[in-house]
């Protein structure tokens, strides 16, 4: 281009194009990654509690389509020092094998807790699990393949422990 011409009008349009489709684009992308994730829980993650909770309570970062969604808790059958500095490591590695196979196949393996879900459908970030039955001191891994509102499946576990 010479000295003496003036700049093309195109440029600020291409250019104004260009920032358009990366703000485009970055929306996209944040939006295709805000999954449904445990914020908080009651009993916490790794807790070691010495009163068993009647129940566990799930808060996530969005609503889940409750109805079509999976929870579940386990006893762990395991013998663990929790005073040990790995403990919670140790029963994590422990619960895996298990929750992937619930999750695999859902089936009544004995080790499942009875429990009812609060709410049992509509969209809510708050899950509610309700214990049928007192907790016997021991580990148990709970469990969930979540339905978020931007329909993506999202699963986890954390464990907790009784004490006697």
């Amino acid at each position: 281009m010479r000295p003496d011409t003036p700049p093309s009008p195109r440029r600020p349009a291409a250019s104004a194009r260009a920032w358009l489709l990366a703000a485009l684009l970055l929306g996209a992308f944040s939006l295709a990654s805000a999954h449904a994730a445990l914020d908080t829980s009651d009993p916490a993650a790794d807790a070691v509690v010495d009163t068993p909770p009647s129940q566990v309570t799930l808060t996530f970062s969005e609503p889940l389509e409750v109805a079509f969604s999976l929870f579940g808790v386990h006893r762990l059958d395991a013998q663990l020092d929790m005073d040990e500095e790995d403990a919670a490591q140790q029963l994590n590695g422990l619960a895996a094998p298990r929750v992937k196979a619930w999750l695999d196949s859902p089936d009544e393996d004995g080790s499942l807790v009875p429990l009812t879900v609060e709410p049992a459908s509509g969209a809510s970030a708050e899950v509610t699990l309700v214990f049928e039955e007192a907790l016997a001191p021991g580990h148990y891994v709970v469990v969930w393949r979540v339905l978020s509102a931007d329909t993506h499946p999202v699963e986890d576990f954390f464990t907790f422990t009784v004490l006697d």
